[in-house]
This record gives structure tokens, C-alpha cells and sequence, in this order.
């Protein structure tokens, strides 16, 4: 199988943004290890802009507009040039590095502010909060409306989704880049609601279809592993025979 030039270079990408050292953060660390490749992996398909990652120490907490920007980029929505007139929130102007960002989810129903009129955009985000922004922006609103709503249906969706593995949460009430990006991630390769209804006993029965995920819907990459046995200049077993900016995987 030949994969070429933009899967070569997301490849790379990928190994080469997981071995940047965070300010303040020791990528040595061997109990850090995944943190660096699901950071990496995120820097690498664009989710955290390479200009971020200094900010993404994995203790410290994430701001409510942040969480927002990279739940927008997870959907790929374009967010440029949207009308200024947005005054949903008075504490978000045009000017706020996240406006559009902030304007979109809410006119897709993803967020909500803190009150009528507010959003504290660089208030922390919570554990609840975080699960409610991507459970929507995965597309199961309805589904955790009908599961009773938040925080409790949307927690419930998350846990069914697989959407929580791996997330460790200290304080519920902060959530730190740790914890988020391994939900981001997460995210990636959950399923997104596509569902079908079927009768049974008299009540229709959700049944979630599996295999449409933000990675293939959105981002547009499809996920395989092999081992990669030739690239454009020598191969394992024999000579190459693929070309510049390709690599064969089998």
C-alpha cells in the first residue's frame, strides 16, 4: 500500500510535534510519554496551533474560549468572517482572539454562557462543561437531553461513547491541559451520532452506527496500521521501488 506525500507528512508531523518539550515540562519523563503523543498528535492535525503549545503544560487549567477554539477546529468549521453584530455575551467583543470561535458554537447550539448575558471566556472550564462541549460537537445533544440533560445525560453520553477513557480529574471544578487533551483526543476517533432507530417491544431503540468519526467526517484522514517496509530510498526486505515523497506500508 502507498501512502503519499500528505500522509508521509502527517506521519511525520506527528513524530516530530510529539517530541517538543513543553515549557516547564519534562518530555523525558517516561510517565509523560503519552501526553506528548496525544499533544503532538493535536498540534499535528492543527487542534492546537504550534504558537499554543508552550501554554499546554499539562497541570496548569483551560479557559472556557479555549475549549470552545479547539472544539470549533475539531468540526474544521470555518469561522472567518462572521458578522460583528454578535452581542449574545457582553463580556466577548469582536476584538476577543476567540470571538468567532465563541459566535459559531453558540449558533450550533454547542455552548451556552454562565448566565443570561455572560460568557467568562477566560474563566477555567470545568470537568462537566468540557464533557458538555464535546459531547455536542460530536453531535449527541438530543441523546443527552433525553438522558436527563446536564451535567448527568451528557456525562452518561460521554461514558457509553468511550469518550472519558484514559481522563484522570482531580478537581471537577478546573480541568487541567491533561486531562483535556486526552478528551480532544478521545474525540477524535469517537464516533459521531449517526444513528438508527429500530422497533423493539413497542419502543424505538437507538443504535448508534460505528465508524464515523471527526478524524475520517471532519479532518478527512483514515487510520490503518501496518509497518512501513519501504520508503524512496531503501526498503527492508528489498530495493525500493516507490517514488520520492512516498512510503509503502504493509
Amino acid at each position: 500500500m502507498k501512502i503519499k506525500r500528505f500522509s508521509a507528512i502527517l506521519l511525520v508531523l506527528i513524530y516530530a510535534f510529539a517530541c517538543i518539550p513543553v515549557s516547564g515540562y519534562d518530555a523525558t519523563n517516561a510517565t509523560n510519554t503519552s501526553y506528548d503523543e496525544m499533544l503532538g498528535t493535536l498540534v499535528a492535525l492543527d487542534i492546537i496551533g504550534e504558537d499554543e503549545v508552550i501554554d499546554f503544560t499539562p497541570d496548569t487549567n483551560v479557559t472556557r474560549a479555549q475549549m470552545v477554539v479547539m472544539a470549533m477546529r475539531l468540526l474544521r468549521v470555518n469561522t472567518v468572517g462572521l458578522s460583528e453584530e454578535f452581542d449574545r455575551f457582553y463580556d466577548v467583543s469582536p476584538e476577543h482572539e476567540a470571538y468567532n470561535e465563541i459566535l459559531m458554537a453558540y449558533e450550533l447550539g454547542i455552548i451556552s454562557g454562565v448566565d443570561n448575558e455572560r460568557f467568562d471566556p477566560q474563566g477555567t472550564v470545568s470537568y462537566e462543561q468540557a464533557v458538555k462541549i464535546l459531547v455536542a460537537t460530536l453531535g449527541y445533544e438530543q441523546a443527552a437531553q433525553q438522558k436527563g440533560g446536564y451535567p448527568e445525560g451528557y456525562l452518561a453520553v460521554a461514558m457509553r461513547a468511550d469518550l472519558l477513557d484514559g481522563v484522570t480529574v482531580e478537581n471537577k471544578a478546573a480541568l487541567t491541559h491533561k486531562s483535556v487533551v486526552q478528551m480532544v483526543y478521545n474525540a477524535l476517533e469517537t464516533d459521531m451520532f449517526d444513528a438508527t432507530y429500530y422497533l423493539s417491544g413497542g419502543d424505538y431503540v437507538e443504535q448508534i452506527q460505528e465508524g464515523t468519526t471527526l478524524l475520517e467526517e471532519r479532518l478527512e484522514i483514515k487510520t490503518d496500521r501496518g509497518v512501513v517496509t519501504q520508503n524512496n530510498i531503501t526498503g527492508v526486505a528489498s530495493a525500493s521501488t516507490v517514488s520520492d515523497e512516498q512510503v509503502m506500508i504493509n
